[in-house]
């Protein structure tokens, strides 16, 4: 499951969730339909009891070995996370300025006269 988290550079609750339901990700890591998954925690539990140099040590190996039988490719993956502002999000803006507009009235001498009774 780590070797998953790293080549799909995902988090660990997220793999542990792809290893719940994800067939391709069952059958790598060597789960069957039935079998129970290991949860985000325990593989936090597992670098924390392995010790920051022997689990790089350990990675490395794997990462090496998956490498030779042709799995990993040599590329870079880079993940831009640019904040942006979605066209969507400006719509809606747009249009609680349109809907505030609307909802002022149109003729400001009339409707002081409604809210003051008596005059």
């Amino acid at each position: 499951m780590l070797f998953l988290e790293h080549y799909a550079n995902l988090p660990n609750v997220e793999v542990s969730k792809q290893s719940c339901y994800n067939l391709l990700y069952r059958a790598f890591v060597g789960l069957a339909v039935g079998d129970p998954t290991a949860d985000d925690t325990t593989l936090v539990v597992l670098r924390a009891r392995l010790g920051e140099e022997r689990f790089e040590r350990l990675f490395g190996r794997v990462v090496e070995q998956a490498q030779g039988a042709g799995l990993l490719e040599g590329r870079l993956k880079i993940v831009d996370a640019t904040h942006v502002i979605a066209d969507a999000a400006i719509s809606n803006t747009v249009n609680l300025f349109r809907q505030g507009r609307r909802s002022v009235p149109r003729r400001p001498r009339a409707y002081r006269k409604l809210q003051q009774p008596g005059r």
